[in-house]
Formats: C-alpha cells, structure tokens, sequence
C-alpha cells in the first residue's frame, strides 16, 4: 500500500502557467496553498492518511456523509491565527476506522479536557483511547502532550493551541 498524507484546505488562490516553448509548469500560491503545505506535514504527527482544515470543513455541504473527527487546534508556521484539524476517516481500513469510531467519545473528551487544561482528565481519557486502539498516533501525540502539561506545568503563553511552527 502507499502511505502518504494529503493535506485540504479551501481558499483563494492564484493559478499560473510558468516556463516556455520546451517546458511548461503549472503552479498555485496563495495563503490558502501554504496552510495546505503545513496541514500535509502534520499528517505525520497526527498518523492521519487526510487532515482538512475547518475552512474545508465548513464548506463540505453534508459533513454527516463523511467519518470526521475534530483532532487538535494548531497553529501552523507562518500563521497568527490557529486552524482548527480534522481527520478524514473514510480513508482508513476498516479495523482503523472502526478503532477509532469506537474511541470518539473518549478522544472527544481528552480534546476538551487538554483545551480546558484539565490536565488529568485529558491524560484519563487518552489513556481509555490508547487502551482500546494502540495504533491511534493522534490520541498518542495528545496523550503525551497532557501527560507533559501536567508533569511539568504549561508555558505562560499557551492559549490551547499546538504550535507546529517546527513541523
């Protein structure tokens, strides 16, 4: 199987046509592109095959028709303002899917609880996520970072917000 990660966000943007007689090349910029870029990398961090942004979210005309779940806020390098991160889980093998289908209400809690800053009861609920489904890189990632808050306190400036400006 191939193993990439694509990255959805929605925008404008600025189409072109580069080069000349002997090569052509098309590309895109924008704002909108380079959110897009930075979403693509995260889906290392989160194990999520597509992560869409809530710009795309909110545009998707019937969101019931899809397996979505909310995975984190992040604030994406060059970017001031956080982007809201969904999983796609349409793409997933069936044990997959049904995995993490199966821990939704737990993984939702732990989001909520980590947001709030309820650090023990984030660490709680992704515990029961990790105990059910193992192979869930996001709950793993999240686990980790409440386990960390708690231990070792939160920096003064964070505002439940990942930054993935080194990613």
């Amino acid at each position: 199987p191939i193993d990439i990660g694509l990255g959805i966000n929605t925008g404008q943007l600025m189409l072109g046509t580069i080069g000349g007689a002997g090569r052509m090349e098309g590309t895109v910029i924008s704002d909108a592109v380079n959110v897009a870029s930075r979403v693509e990398s995260l889906t290392k961090t989160y194990g999520a095959p597509l992560l869409i942004t809530d710009a795309t979210y909110v545009a998707l005309k019937d969101r019931d028709a899809y397996g979505i779940r909310c995975i984190d806020r992040v604030r994406v390098k060059g970017k001031r303002e956080p982007v809201t991160l969904y999983e796609i889980l349409d793409g997933e093998s069936e044990k997959a899917r049904a995995s993490k289908e199966g821990t939704r209400e737990a993984y939702d809690r732990g989001l909520k609880a980590l947001w709030r800053r309820d650090f023990t009861e984030a660490v709680a609920a992704f515990s029961r996520c990790l105990d059910q489904a193992p192979g869930d890189k996001a709950a793993q990632h999240l686990y980790i970072r409440a386990q960390q808050f708690g231990e070792q306190g939160i920096p003064a400036e964070w505002q439940s917000i990942f930054h993935a400006a080194e990613e």
